[in-house]
Order: structure tokens, then sequence, then C-alpha cells
């Protein structure tokens, strides 16, 4: 029992952890936009390479997961994402952006 307990708790703290990397990207967006000098459309095409990457990461994941480990992946991801994306802010390119996110 106290191990589902840990488990439900683990849980809850990494979908916290990727709420708050996901959130970050957010006040991020204007600087980019003006940084970049991006119309609105470019914007909302760089943006759409957030979903794009966790789509393309995904299946990844998926057979990550099955080779080493559940606790193994989350760990990786969770420092790969709160390094990333701060990263974003100090790349020049549109190109660059998009393919961080």
């Amino acid at each position: 029992m106290n191990d589902l307990k840990r488990a439900k708790n683990a849980t809850k703290i990494i979908f916290l952890v990727c709420g708050l990397a996901i959130s970050s990207w957010a006040p991020m967006i204007p600087f980019v936009k003006d940084k970049l000098r991006l119309n609105d459309g470019s914007l909302g095409l760089l943006i759409l390479f957030l979903g794009t990457g966790a789509i393309i990461t995904m299946p990844l994941t998926g057979w990550l997961i099955h080779k080493v480990g559940t606790r193994m992946v989350i760990t990786v991801a969770s420092v790969v994402i709160a390094l990333s994306f701060p990263i974003v802010l100090w790349l020049n390119n549109w190109f660059e952006i998009a393919g961080m996110l």
C-alpha cells in the first residue's frame, strides 16, 4: 500500500513539473516574437512545433519506458525540459527555436 501512495505522489509531482515547464513557455512568447520580428502567422506556426514535438516523441518515450523503465525516462525528460526551455531565449533563428520546441 505504501508503494501505491508513493507512486500516486510521484505522478502528481511529475504532472506539476511538466505543467510548470509548459506554462513557462507562455511568458516567453512575446520576447521570441519581438526578437525574431515574427508576424502572427509565423508565431502560430512556431507554437505548433511544441505540439508536433510532443507527437513525435510520444512513441519514442513509450519505447524507452519499455527498455529502461519509467523512472529513468521521467527523470531524464524532466532535466531535458528544465534545461531546454531557457535555451529558447538565447536562440536567434526561427528554425533553431522550432527544432528546440
